[in-house]
C-alpha cells in the first residue's frame, strides 16, 4: 500500500511537471518572451526567447567565432553576434542584436559591399532580417 502511495504521487508529479513545462506565455512580439520565466525554461544556457506563432519558445544560444567576414559560422538562420570592437563574444542569434554604436554590430557581413549600422539601438544591415524578426 505504501509503495502504491509513492507510485501515484510519483506519477502525479510527473504529469503536473510536464504538463507546466509544455506551457509557454502568449506572445505578439519577441519583448513579450523576454520574462525571467520564459528564459529559466531553457536551462542553465545562455538564453534567448522569441515569438513565433503566438506563443513564446526559449532556447539555448551556441558560442561562434567569426573567421571570415563573409562566413557566419552559425546555422538554421541564426546570425553570429561577435562584435567589431570585441564587446560581445559571439553567440548564435536569431532576434535582432542590440548596439549603442555601429561598433557594437556583427563582424559577419551579409554581403561584402555593405555594413551594420546602429539604427534606433538594432543592429541593422540592408535587405537582412533577422530569423525571428
Amino acid at each position: 500500500m505504501v509503495v502504491f502511495r509513492a507510485l501515484a504521487l510519483l506519477v502525479v508529479g510527473v504529469v503536473w511537471v510536464t504538463s507546466s513545462c509544455g506551457l509557454s506565455p502568449e506572445c505578439s512580439r519577441h519583448a513579450d518572451c523576454a520574462t525571467s520565466d520564459v528564459l529559466r525554461a531553457a536551462g542553465r544556457c545562455p538564453a534567448e526567447a522569441y515569438c513565433s506563432e503566438g506563443s513564446c519558445h526559449p532556447g539555448c544560444l551556441k558560442l561562434c567565432k567569426v573567421v571570415r567576414q563573409d562566413f557566419n559560422p552559425c546555422n538554421a538562420g541564426l546570425i553570429c553576434s561577435e562584435s567589431q570592437n570585441g564587446k560581445d563574444p559571439g553567440l548564435c542569434r536569431g532576434r535582432p542584436i542590440v548596439c549603442q554604436v555601429d561598433d557594437d554590430c556583427p563582424i559577419f557581413l551579409p554581403t561584402p559591399d555593405q555594413s551594420w549600422s546602429c539604427i534606433d539601438g538594432t543592429c541593422r544591415f540592408p535587405e537582412f532580417q533577422y530569423a525571428y524578426e
